[in-house]
């Protein structure tokens, strides 16, 4: 009686065993080691401390497809540096305010945000809305200078989520 058929036998499965091992591991690291749920986009939100920034920032957030960060901007704010931290930052789309403070505060609108769009222009083609309270006066020039929106006046929670979803491709189940 020879020892080698049975050894011949007991490595083939080890090899056997091996291999289902192995594959069984790819397979499960493959298909279910990753979530099924797309990242959630980043959204950068500049908007002078009014409480519609935050507003933006938490519609989004609470949408579960973005992750919004709210920076307050004000006069004080130095001309490019929303455009060079959304060149850092890297977010998937912005929401700009036109102007970068109240009304009460200045007694005139500026606009800030449409110098601050042509900067931001200059470095990132990421897409901008611009943010104001009501004014379309400046709609078309924002758009001649690249925004990709203008959200104005009094505007609903789902107004926001779905022209983000436009500029994003992200679609609502």
């Amino acid at each position: 009686m020879s020892i080698m058929p049975d050894f011949a036998s007991f490595l083939i499965y080890l090899f056997h065993h091996f291999l289902m091992i192995k594959t069984e591991r790819f397979i499960k690291g493959y298909f279910f080691s990753y979530s099924m749920e797309p990242e959630p986009k980043r959204v950068g939100v500049y908007h002078y401390e009014n409480g519609v920034g935050e507003m933006i920032a938490k519609s989004l957030n609470v949408s579960g497809s973005y992750s919004a960060e709210y920076t307050p901007i004000s006069r004080q704010t130095p001309p490019g540096a929303i455009a060079e931290e959304i060149s850092t930052k890297k977010p998937n789309l912005v929401f700009l305010s036109l102007n970068f403070r109240s009304w009460s505060e200045s007694g005139v609108r500026s606009q800030e945000g449409l110098e601050e769009l042509v900067r931001i222009r200059e470095k990132s083609q990421v897409p901008v809305i611009m943010v104001t309270g009501g004014d379309t006066t400046y709609r078309e020039e924002a758009l001649k200078r690249g925004a990709n929106g203008y959200l104005a006046g009094a505007f609903m929670p789902a107004e926001v989520i779905a022209l983000a979803d436009r500029l994003t491709g992200q679609t609502q189940s």
